[in-house]
């Protein structure tokens, strides 16, 4: 299914486009994923604040990740090294690792862990 707009010179667009696969593309034909956005992304309000959640089951890892291009550059979140399930920053440039911790239970911070 897609979704198409007429321009102001009267052609038509595709804007929006949902796969048999059930991803979601907006300003894509071909989504990669559940949603797949290309341009970006405004979460806005006059009051109260607005949150990214990232859910995963306990004991998996749950993070956002920052690309350049198709690289893969910082990672932050919980449980990436999968040796702990603090909140890490983790870093894919020069030799990939954690580069800050901070422990789930305790909350003792850890540099260069």
């Amino acid at each position: 299914m897609y979704f198409l707009i007429r321009n102001s010179s009267g052609g038509i667009s595709e804007r929006m486009r949902i796969t048999s696969a059930g991803n979601v593309g907006i300003g894509t034909a071909s989504p990669l994923a559940k949603l797949h956005v290309v341009g970006d992304i405004l979460a806005n309000s006059s009051s109260g604040a607005r949150d990214i959640i990232v859910d995963s089951p306990y004991g998996n890892p749950a993070a956002v990740k920052y690309q350049a291009g198709a690289v893969d550059v910082w990672r932050v979140g919980r449980g990436i090294n999968a040796s702990t399930m603090g909140f890490e920053f983790y870093s894919y440039s020069g030799t990939a690792g954690t580069r800050m911790i901070i422990d789930a239970i305790t909350g003792a911070v850890g540099i260069n862990e």
